[in-house]
This record gives C-alpha cells, structure tokens and sequence, in this order.
C-alpha cells in the first residue's frame, strides 16, 4: 500500500449489488434495515465513489468485470474480494487482488 493508507473505492454499480445482495431474506435474518442504512451512510462517507470505464470483458463472470474496472480506474492497490472468478485472475494492472484474510495480514504487518 503507497503510503500506508487505506482508501476505500467503490461506485454506483457496487453499491446496487450489495443494495441487491441485502434485499435477499438469507441475509434479512442476520442484520436489520437500520443496519444496513448505517452500513451505506457509514460507506459513502468513508468511500471515494468513481465512475468506472467500459472495458473489454476480462473475467469468467462477465458480471464481475466492473471491478476490475473499478480497480484500473482507481489505480488500486488491492481489490479484495471472496469472489473464485476474480481472485483466480490475481493480478489487474498493478492491483493485486486477494482475500479478505490476506489483507488483513499485510495490515498487521504494515502496523508491526
């Protein structure tokens, strides 16, 4: 991480998924609707919220491929996500993408 800051980027296109992803009932049983508009206040005012560019499709999951340009547009360090389709592509540009748990590593090891 360029100067040891951690800067979250997102963009309208995520924020409609996990807006789809929190209307689901599996997810409805473990957190509530006050919950999740603290979520997305708490997101939108901690995130830089960018447009993303049309790329060619990059990824297994053409679904996918507006995170990857998310991370080019954003000149990314990281995307960090669980998504099988994404990490097996492992790098984009410089961005390197990883598990939740890798960044949490390179966190602590930046913080030691």
């Amino acid at each position: 991480m360029r100067n040891e800051q951690i800067i979250i980027i997102t963009c309208e296109e995520q924020l409609v998924e996990l807006t789809e992803a929190f209307q689901k009932p599996k997810l409805q049983k473990y957190i509530t609707s006050p919950q999740i508009a603290t979520f997305f206040s708490f997101l939108k005012g901690v995130s830089r919220i960018i447009s993303t560019p049309e790329i060619k499709p990059l990824c297994r999951d053409p679904k996918d491929d507006y995170l990857l340009a998310l991370s080019i547009a954003s000149d990314a360090d990281y995307l960090v996500t669980g998504d099988k389709d994404l990490l097996v592509i492992q790098q984009i540009n410089h961005t390197s993408i990883i598990k939740y748990t890798d960044l949490e590593n390179i966190i602590n090891l930046l913080t030691q």
